[in-house]
């Protein structure tokens, strides 16, 4: 079980949805107009970012050439992203181009000299990312503090009486080709690893969830039958987010 100790579990989908409500509006504003692709875009994002460097917000990072040649990304995105951040104790959200470093579980913002920062995940309450390949044009994620481990931060893909969270997880694989048994993989590569999370109606904590019907009916026991039925009936496999968002939404219906 995951246990979410930055917000009290009860409040969590009304907090989000407030900090959400708060970012688009915020985003809505600027892409309208040409804002958020002049100069001055990247400055007014350096400004703020320099408010909050003591505190170790803008930690500078580089991209270094150890992700060339190899197969995919560790980023979320192949290209820096439109967005707004809702920094802690902070009431009006910042914007910023920004990109989600998967592999280290950090979010990066680019500063006006092109250079990425870091923003700790105890400084950041929620971000938002346009994304025109989403189906509704806009990502948002949370910071998580499990109980063990780093903390890290996770996509809200539905909020409502159960709540859909994926972490977006990369690993890196070296190549393996030169032993004698080796599998000839040729190339660097860098695999999907995410892991989704379901806090049911009825349930207390996230649980992890594999995209799976069994698993996903099996995580959903009130309603079930017409659940399955409502799965059968469109012919969903629930193997993918945006069919299992589906079926969400319909339990909400019911």
């Amino acid at each position: 079980m995951l246990t979410l100790t930055m917000l009290a579990l009860g409040a969590a989908g009304q907090n989000w949805d407030d900090q959400r409500s708060a970012l688009e509006r915020k985003m809505n504003k600027l892409t309208g107009s040409e804002a958020m692709v002049a100069p001055s875009y990247y400055q007014d994002a350096s400004v703020q970012l320099t408010r909050y460097s003591h505190s170790r917000i803008a930690t500078i990072q580089t991209f270094d050439n150890r992700y060339e040649g190899t197969k995919g990304s560790p980023y979320l995105s192949e290209e820096w992203l439109k967005g707004a951040v809702m920094v802690s104790g902070v009431e009006e959200p910042q914007v910023a181009l920004l990109n989600y470093d998967c592999l280290n579980d950090e979010l990066l913002v680019r500063l006006a000299d092109g250079n990425p920062a870091a923003l700790p995940h105890e400084n950041v309450a929620s971000f938002l990312l346009y994304d025109e390949q989403s189906p509704d044009k806009y990502r948002y994620f949370v910071p998580i503090t499990p109980q063990k481990g780093d903390p890290y931060f996770c996509e809200v893909l539905y909020s409502g009486r159960n709540i859909l969270l994926v972490h977006p997880r990369k690993t890196f694989r070296k190549a393996d080709y030169q032993r004698a048994y080796s599998p000839d993989r040729k190339y660097d590569e860098y695999l999907d690893e995410s892991v989704y999370y379901l806090k049911s109606e009825n349930g207390k904590d996230f649980a992890k969830l594999r995209l799976q019907k069994k698993q996903v009916l099996e995580a959903l026991p009130l309603h079930r039958q017409a659940l399955e039925q409502f799965a059968a009936d469109r012919n969903l496999k629930l193997n993918t987010p945006g069919e299992v968002v589906q079926l969400l939404a319909w339990y909400d219906s019911l």
